[in-house]
């Protein structure tokens, strides 16, 4: 899509976007919201649990949010395919470079972003929680933080498991290639297009002593076809806040409040 070739026209414009958000109101609430939940806000600490409480608060607050608004960009996506049901090729190119192209792109992106968010929350909170619990904790909290680690650190909790479970299937395999694994891609290469455009594919086949390449053409990535793969994927992360807020309130209950509180 190039910008030389896009008459932005502001009155069709205001015109879309009206079209939008008329589809936009008329789909309802179609994909649920995450809950905002201030548990942590409700208690009163020890002075030693003051750091993995600020932590939590903040981290809490900021998953949910992350959560609301992919929640936010997918029904926006959603709207946005019935106004493709119905617009001419070249509105619907307008819409594309003008709208949809930002939220769609950031919505490929954001099951890995998530996964990553849940994370790291968990290392550090469970890293802090580990250090209240057991004076002889031993564990280390790194800089850089992997699935692994997270599986170090909160592996003695009872809710890890159900989270484990829940971030296999963010950001997993069938995501990644029916997305063409666009995140990598546009971070990293080139992604195919979204909606229209071919991309030329070339691959080289690095032989010893020679280098040839294979060419290929790569249709775009329909908005009908992500629709349903970003729902699946919002779901699934809806599913790993659930199971990370019961890991977080499982910990909340070991951390030492005031006499005055229990």
């Amino acid at each position: 899509m190039c910008i030389n070739r896009i008459n932005l026209d502001d009155q069709t414009l205001l015109a879309l976007y009206a079209t939008f958000q008329n589809a936009r109101r008329s789909l309802g609430e179609i994909y649920p919201l995450a809950r905002y939940d201030d548990f942590v806000d409700r208690g009163r600490y020890q002075g030693s649990a003051f750091l993995v409480t600020m932590v939590a608060q903040e981290q809490i607050l900021a998953a949910t949010n992350t959560i609301n608004r992919f929640c936010y960009d997918l029904r926006s996506i959603t709207a946005w395919g019935k106004v493709f049901e119905s617009v001419t090729e070249g509105d619907r190119m307008l819409a594309l470079f003008e709208f949809v192209f930002p939220i769609a792109s950031a919505s490929l992106s954001a099951p890995y972003s998530i996964k990553q968010m849940f994370v790291r929350s968990v290392c550090q909170i469970s890293y802090q929680t580990n250090c209240l619990r057991d004076n002889n904790w031993k564990g280390v909290l790194k800089e850089r933080l992997n699935f692994p680690d997270a599986e170090r650190l909160a592996a003695r909790f009872v809710s890890w498991p159900a989270l484990r479970s829940a971030l296999s299937m963010l950001n997993d395999e069938k995501f990644i290639n029916e997305s063409d694994d666009y995140r990598n891609r546009i971070n990293h290469g080139f992604p195919r297009r979204i909606e229209v455009g071919h991309t030329v594919t070339i691959s080289p086949d690095l032989r010893p002593g020679s280098v040839s390449y294979a060419w290929g053409v790569a249709p775009p990535l329909p908005v009908s076809n992500l629709i349903p793969l970003l729902a699946e994927q919002y779901e699934a992360a809806l599913s790993c806040f659930a199971a990370y807020i019961a890991l977080i309130k499982e910990q909340h209950d070991l951390w030492p409040r005031l006499a005055s509180d229990e």
